[in-house]
């Protein structure tokens, strides 16, 4: 995530750059008020453009990335599940032995007691 908001940022610091040297340009250039309005709004719907286009890249890689992590928790959470029904069986067998293990000692105690 931190990787995109320094290109994002990279991006924005360049357009923002390219926007004020042409502005500079044009309002130091030897030409018409009409025309250098005319340039300007070009250049400010062109800049438009290109800032619409890095928002749109910028939000679908966000996306991606949010997708990407709602997969790892899937996977996480599967693994979690498969983890804990192998730790309930591995349990419920271990006191499946410990019950027959005490039967044996109760056969066992009993058969004692008898004699």
């Amino acid at each position: 995530m931190d990787d995109i908001n320094k290109e994002v940022k990279i991006i924005g610091a360049f357009l923002l750059g390219g926007l004020v040297g042409a502005g500079l340009a044009l309002l130091l250039a030897p030409q018409s008020g009409k025309r250098t309005r005319e340039d300007i709004g070009r250049i400010a719907t062109k800049a438009k453009r290109r800032a619409e286009d890095v928002a749109e890249d910028a939000t679908q890689t966000v996306r991606n990335v949010i997708y990407d992590i709602g997969e790892l928790l899937s996977d996480v959470v599967g693994h979690g599940k498969d983890l804990t029904e192998d730790v309930k069986t591995k349990l419920l067998g271990a006191i499946e032995e410990g019950q027959k293990s005490f039967e044996e000692q109760k056969t066992k105690i009993l058969k004692m007691v008898k004699k």
